[in-house]
């Protein structure tokens, strides 16, 4: 379902239509359509390929809500989703932030520190 990119300080979930079809229990035509009339804009990037962020996602269940093509249900559903995706995010990034800078050891053990003989 949702990636990050292989940037290892973004943190950040990348959606496709697929995924946010699957959130909205839609087709990813139905996406689609709506995106050709204009009800949704979905952001390119720059492969050309549809990528939504978490907030993308919570705002395009906001539209469909109010255009009545899903249930209120079903939006507090993926609120709550979003809501918790963006938790992960913002851990990652501080997970990220803290042990920036320091070096691990092979397989990711700390390091031990060496003593210098003198």
């Amino acid at each position: 379902m949702a990636r990050t990119t292989t940037d290892p300080t973004n943190w950040k979930f990348a959606f496709t239509v697929t995924d946010l079809a699957r959130f909205l229990g839609k087709s990813p035509v139905t996406l689609r359509h709506w995106e050709r009339n204009g009800l949704v804009v979905f952001p390119r990037d720059s492969n050309g390929d549809r990528r939504l962020t978490t907030d993308e996602v919570r705002r395009t269940a906001q539209i469909a809500y109010k255009l009545r093509r899903i249930s209120d249900a079903r939006l507090h559903m993926v609120e709550a989703a979003v809501y918790l995706l963006e938790n992960i995010e913002a851990q990652n990034n501080a997970e990220d932030r803290s042990h920036r800078g320091t070096k691990l050891g092979q397989n990711g053990a700390s390091p031990t520190p060496t003593t210098s003989a003198t």
